[in-house]
């Protein structure tokens, strides 16, 4: 005859152990995920419109991200976004768009800057910043995150 051995009910320390096991186990894997997931590389794209939206146009389009200016130059050939501050180490000021003169203009310092946002004159050290764009399916977006440094300001010929 065969005897059956019963197993014994679980103890309170034993069922504390294997909760407070089990309730590690979930917040390790959630620290572990939650780490891989800061890891990854950070973007913010950001849609601001379709292609169709932005004809080529001899002014650049204004365009407001969180109650942030932005101008999209579009030339027929390719799209560029302009940021429009420009820093100093005293401070920075937002160039603006003179449709009277056709080109972008710094109020504080008198920097002067064509559409595509190349420098003309003033005492800037380089043209402006661009933000990289993508088109995706006609779509445009902006990655603000990351600026492209404008083009040196050119040396004077002596």
């Amino acid at each position: 005859m065969k005897t059956v051995i019963q197993p014994l009910p679980l103890t309170r320390r034993e069922y504390a152990y294997y909760f407070f096991s089990a309730t590690l186990t979930v917040l390790g894997a959630a620290l572990l995920a939650g780490v891989f997931w800061m890891m990854l590389p950070a973007s913010h794209r950001v849609f601001i419109g379709d292609v169709s939206d932005f004809p080529p146009s001899d002014q650049p389009y204004r365009v407001f991200i969180d109650r942030s200016l932005l101008y999209l130059v579009s030339t027929g050939d390719a799209l560029v976004v302009l940021n429009p501050i420009i820093i100093r180490p005293t401070r920075s000021c937002r160039v603006v768009w003179v449709p009277v003169n056709a080109r972008f203009e710094d109020p504080c310092w008198g920097a002067k800057f064509d559409l595509h946002g190349n420098y003309l004159s003033g005492p800037a050290s380089r043209g402006m910043d661009q933000y990289p764009l993508r088109i995706k399916k006609n779509q445009v977006w902006v990655d603000l995150l990351r600026t492209i440094p404008g083009a040196p300001r050119p040396t004077p010929i002596p």
